[in-house]
């Protein structure tokens, strides 16, 4: 995987800019869009309001990083590590995010209309974030293959968390809806 200090000249001149402007030191947001990123190495980036749109990001570790408010736009994260990254009112509008790792990212306000492999659903409600995901869902700090959620039963579920049981005979029919449209659309 290529390390961030072995990205080319113009675009670790971005970065560098960019993190300037975030940390209130002069600079401006990274304009990185068409920019091949692949199999890059940014975990823990802050690269909050950046411009990446139709950008090459596939299989990068993004992991721990803040993404929100960017724009990535028909970006191909295709494989992307994004787990515990902050994806908070990105637009993510037309990106393929297949085969790419949510686990425990916030994509609240994010747009994902039109996103290839996007059937992702994403809630938040009596405590616990939800992740829909074609072939898993998370909740809270529980992931389990989607099968699984769609048969189990608020005993099923008990042992998890305090309060768990009474959670799944409140949420759990919407859960298994929002699962079964994720599966439809994949």
């Amino acid at each position: 995987m290529r390390q961030i200090r072995d990205l080319p000249v113009d675009i670790a001149r971005e970065l560098a800019l960019h993190e300037a402007w975030v940390s209130g030191r002069g600079g401006r947001r990274a304009d990185l869009s068409d920019s091949n990123l692949s199999y890059s190495d940014l975990s823990g980036s802050n690269l909050r309001g950046s411009n990446l749109r139709d950008s090459d990001l596939r299989g990068s570790d993004l992991s721990y990083s803040d993404l929100s408010c960017s724009n990535l736009r028909g970006s191909n994260l295709r494989g992307c590590d994004l787990s515990v990254s902050n994806l908070r009112g990105c637009d993510l509008r037309d990106s393929n995010l297949s085969d790419s790792n949510l686990r425990g990212c916030d994509l609240r306000d994010s747009d994902l209309r039109g996103c290839v492999g996007g059937g992702v659903v994403r809630l938040d409600m009596g405590g616990w974030s939800v992740c829909v995901r074609a072939t898993e869902t998370s909740i809270g700090c529980e992931q389990h293959p989607n099968a699984d959620w769609l048969r189990w039963t608020p005993d099923d579920v008990a042992h998890m968390a305090e309060g768990a049981r009474e959670w799944w005979q409140a949420h759990g029919d919407l859960i298994r809806a929002a699962i079964r449209d994720v599966q439809a659309r994949a």
